[in-house]
């Protein structure tokens, strides 16, 4: 999988000598390591980092790439990925313009039968604001670090890092990052192909999409975190957290764990749901773009197929089902005031 990621960097438009390529193997099973040594010893802008030990998780990797990078800029790429040939430049040749800390590009989905467009929110061209607060609904992008480029003495500054011991920490970079960034552009430009495998073909299952106990609590963490980053920079973005609600809970839905423990995962999950929608108000716009995804987290947890789970949990879960309530009130709300202004507009 190496080889696809590298053939997509020396194939760049802006050139393969301008990039500085830093390599990191997480102690790989593959002959991934040699191919590192190689490309290292072929090419002086190739560095090859050897861990002593998997680290279990992308942080670690990612950030001894930090630890080693010189150039100005940052991009990540995953070994099973790969750019299109005008990704480096493209994104380059925006961020150094336009003197942001961040830009994004868009990505496609290639699952090996095909290949489409992946856009979770309703963005035409391009999107460019001076903060978070001025475009809220990036926090509901997917988290693709992948398609971004950093200015490198922005993360450094700001001591942006990723969590080395738990999943999702790309959904928690990302946080940090956006809520820190002095300008933040999205370009609604395919620059990425991200390589979905295909679980039927091979045994090994990515770390996101395992349903053990550990994981799914791991989860639930990696949430609890980003709401203290959104809540202590502006707690009206807190719901934004809520966009993973529904990947987490279809994992819940579709695992084996023992009814006891997702009883635990389950009450974790609601204290989580209450302080997400502490701080609703008629005038947040994340409402109506998350209203499905809590609605279809409320339905995958109650559609659980266990009777012992049902009789102990659905009347606690009245709680969770009044919280829903209220976002759809405001939601209401919030239509009805819209109306009324343009009523008074015409």
């Amino acid at each position: 999988m190496i080889d696809r990621a590298f053939d997509s960097l020396y194939n760049q438009s802006i050139g393969f000598e301008n990039l500085e390529i830093i390599f990191i193997d997480d102690c790989s099973n593959d002959n991934s390591k040699e191919k590192i040594l190689n490309y290292s010893k072929k090419y002086g802008n190739v560095i090859g980092v050897y861990l002593n030990e998997n680290s279990g998780f992308a942080g670690k990797p990612r950030n001894e790439g930090l630890k080693y990078a010189t150039a100005d800029y940052i991009m990540f790429l995953d070994p099973d990925d790969y750019y299109l040939e005008d990704a480096c430049e493209t994104l380059y040749d925006k961020i150094t313009t336009e003197n942001v800390d961040l830009v994004s590009g868009n990505f496609c989905l290639d699952n090996e039968s095909n290949i489409h467009s992946w856009n979770h929110v309703n963005i035409t061209d391009e999107i460019k604001v001076t903060n978070i607060e001025e475009k809220p609904s990036l926090l509901l992008l997917a988290p693709s670090i992948w398609t971004k480029i950093y200015k490198r003495k922005f993360i450094l500054e700001n001591e942006i890092k990723f969590d080395e011991n738990l999943p999702g920490q790309d959904a928690l970079f990302l946080y940090y990052a956006l809520i820190h960034a002095n300008g933040i552009i999205f370009m609604n430009k395919v620059l990425v192909v991200y390589c979905k495998r295909d679980y039927n073909k091979i045994k090994e299952k990515s770390i996101t999409d395992n349903k053990t106990y550990k994981r799914l609590s791991d989860y639930l963490n990696v949430y609890e975190k980003m709401y203290h980053v959104l809540n202590n920079y502006n707690n009206e973005l807190v719901i934004a957290v809520s966009s993973h609600f529904s990947y987490w809970s279809n994992l819940l839905k579709n695992s084996d764990i023992p009814t006891p423990e997702k009883i635990n995962l389950i009450h974790t999950f609601q204290e989580l749901l209450r302080k997400t929608n502490s701080y609703l108000t008629a005038d947040n716009e994340l409402i109506q773009l998350l209203i499905p995804i809590q609605m279809n987290t409320i339905i995958n947890i109650l559609n659980i197929q266990n009777e012992d789970l049902e009789k102990k949990m659905l009347n606690n879960f009245d709680v969770t089902e009044r919280y829903q309530q209220k976002i759809i009130e405001l939601n209401n709300k919030l239509y009805i005031e819209n109306k009324k202004n343009k009523t008074k507009t015409i």
